[in-house]
């Protein structure tokens, strides 16, 4: 009796281990795969960032410059949600420093309502122009 309860330990054990090790290689498999996007996308995307600051600054009427300016500012908030998302093998190593820093409310809201043409932002977000310019803790 003594004897299989002891051979079910170790069974346990070996399964353990093994499961370990699968768990181990699927993280290295993931962090090398957030790598290589991390570069796949982000080559593409800096080209588009660039063009549109070309097209920004080479517009030939203002509503030109509106559309690129519009193309340029969804594209670095595009930028922004890839690279939080790539960020996740940084918070899983506990490497991700998080810091406490003042938001620009004014400057955040106008650049959000050019991504949204059309829509007040007032009524998506109930941001209002009477919002402070700076705020000291996020908003």
């Amino acid at each position: 009796m003594l004897f299989r309860e002891s051979l079910k330990q170790l069974r346990r054990e070996e399964r353990l281990a093994a499961a370990k090790v699968r768990a181990e290689q699927s993280e290295k498999e993931k962090s090398i795969f957030l790598a290589t996007m991390s570069h796949e996308i982000r080559t593409p995307m800096n080209a588009i960032l660039g063009f549109s600051e070309l097209l920004a600054n080479e517009a030939q009427s203002e509503q030109e410059k509106r559309h690129a300016e519009t193309i340029l500012v969804s594209g670095r908030a595009l930028l922004q949600i890839i690279n939080d998302i790539l960020d996740l093998s940084k918070i899983e190593a506990g490497m991700l420093q998080i810091s406490s820093d003042p938001v620009m409310c004014g400057t955040w809201c106008a650049s959000c309502s050019r991504c949204l043409p059309g829509r007040p932002l007032s009524e998506a977000w109930n941001c209002t122009q009477k919002s402070p310019q700076v705020c000291p803790t996020p908003c």
